[in-house]
């Protein structure tokens, strides 16, 4: 049967090259369009916070080697950044929160070792926050008071105001001023108030209690700055800024997100941004899967696989005719109708075992699906097209012996 089925597809290499390469490419499109958004949102860093229910994702951005120089050499180029940083922080309908962990160089100040980050010994924990997560989970000060508006418009090379962790409480008083290094250089950190034990903001898996951080309100890009050092530092704070967390509630789902991510980021000339580990080709099939795409993706795919089908059922039709002599001859040796009637399905089935691996072997390399959803889609083809294959089969099997000879 093998070696039969093979001499019939070579009398007709190139249809079965064309429809091969239509169920391929078909093949993809419905790994991308079914590929279920479940399973994509579990290969973000995804959080639960203990509050609400609300989902966390956490984004970060891909500006890397030359593209990041680029960034640090063009002029005012932190504004433009900050404009996206507005933008969205100020949307309505996805929350926005930062929660930057650049750490503070001490100069002889000795800390516990719970505060130090890292193995040198230098860097102690700091949490740098935007309005957004200090409205949605404010923080408790029993000393002090909490960061408001005018705390977030300070200049980096002035004095910067921070909440002390709560074990900071009997090392340092409000309005003590402590002179550190950030992002490479030498700033002063005013004590506006001390936060209540076990503050924490639930933005990942476990819980990270406040108590050995300094928090400090994220550094706004407003004014023009007035040193190389401080413009450095202000395209370094909206850089950190880019990153952040978004929280989702139950209606809101990651492909549209996505979505929103890319229609903001082109409209200020942002760089690639990331969502949790997902890979390039998987954040593909992602954004495809958004609600303003998703129905016209599964459309265009719904039209090309009925193509594909209608194409097949002509075909495998047609071929009955081209093939007339070859059948009668296999009759006349032997062989029944049911045999050469399989060797049409047998055909198709061939067909497509071939385009599901070469669509297997695609999605595989470029990870924009799963390979039970490509098991999926190989088995509905695969029914699909013996469906196709029915009628011609039927049309053999059903054939007087004389009809069969003067094919």
């Amino acid at each position: 049967m093998v070696i039969e089925t093979f001499r019939s597809i070579s009398k007709h290499k190139f249809i079965f090259v064309l429809i091969m390469l239509q169920l391929v490419f078909s093949m993809i499109l419905c790994n991308i369009a079914l590929e279920e958004n479940a399973v994509l949102e579990n290969e973000t860093i995804h959080y639960m916070p203990l509050w609400d229910g609300s989902n966390i994702y956490m984004v970060y951005d891909e500006l890397h080697s030359e593209k990041e120089q680029e960034y640090f050499e063009e002029e005012g180029s932190q504004f433009r950044v900050q404009r996206y940083i507005d933008a969205l922080e100020s949307n309505d309908e996805y929350d926005y929160l930062i929660c930057g962990q650049h750490p503070i160089e001490v100069i002889n100040m000795e800390v516990p070792k719970s505060m130090i980050y890292g193995e040198s010994g230098h860097f102690i924990k700091a949490h740098q926050i935007n309005k957004n997560l200090l409205t949605r989970y404010p923080i408790t000060v029993i000393e002090g008071q909490s960061f408001n508006s005018n705390h977030f418009n300070y200049n980096l090379l002035d004095v910067i105001p921070v909440i002390l962790g709560y074990n900071y409480f009997d090392r340092y008083h409000i309005r003590d001023r402590l002179n550190v290094i950030y992002m490479g250089y030498p700033v002063t950190l005013e004590v506006v108030g001390i936060a209540a034990q076990e503050t924490y903001f639930p933005l990942y898996e476990y819980l990270v209690y406040e108590d050995d951080y300094i928090i400090m309100p994220i550094s706004e890009a407003r004014t023009p700055p007035r040193s190389e050092d401080e413009e450095f530092l202000q395209k370094a704070n909206v850089l950190q800024n880019s990153s952040g967390y978004f929280r989702l509630v139950q209606d809101q789902n990651i492909a549209d997100l996505l979505e929103y991510l890319n229609s903001v980021g082109s409209s200020f000339g942002m760089y690639d941004i990331q969502v949790g580990r997902i890979n390039a080709g998987r954040l593909k099939a992602l954004e495809f899967s958004s609600a303003e795409k998703r129905d016209l993706f599964i459309g265009l795919t719904g039209i090309i696989i009925a193509s594909i089908f209608i194409q097949l059922l002509i075909t495998t039709m047609m071929n009955i005719k081209k093939d007339a002599r070859r059948y009668s001859i296999l009759l006349l040796a032997g062989a029944s109708k049911v045999y050469i009637a399989s060797l049409i399905v047998f055909e198709i089935i061939l067909l497509i075992i071939t385009a599901s691996m070469f669509s297997a072997a695609f999605i595989i390399h470029e990870q924009i699906s799963s390979i039970k959803t490509q098991l999926v889609i190989s088995i509905v083809m695969m029914l699909g097209g013996i469906i196709c294959a029915a009628p011609s089969f039927y049309q053999i099997c059903s054939s007087a012996d004389l009809y069969m000879k003067e094919l």
